[in-house]
């Protein structure tokens, strides 16, 4: 798991410490006020099948997702 998706406890301690740092800081602010973030894929969907494409959508096993906003708009490398 990767930030927010690790456990909760975890990913708490991680943000913490994370903003210790002033650059963390703002970028982590930065996350926080905006309205949705943008999930850059490096996999395409053109030879996924149908499952393999909604797991991805859905969770994509945790990596490359930002589970503390409401909004994700998941774009994958070959535009869909």
């Amino acid at each position: 798991p990767i930030l927010t998706s690790e456990h909760r406890d975890v990913w708490a301690q991680v943000r913490q410490d994370m903003e210790k740092s002033g650059t963390n800081r703002s970028a982590l602010d930065a996350v926080d006020s905006a309205l949705f973030v943008v999930c850059l894929g490096d996999e395409g969907t053109d030879m996924m099948a149908l499952e393999q494409m909604a797991t991805n959508m859905l969770h994509n096993g945790g990596k490359n997702r930002w589970w503390d906003k409401s909004f994700s708009l998941i774009v994958t490398n070959d535009g869909r």
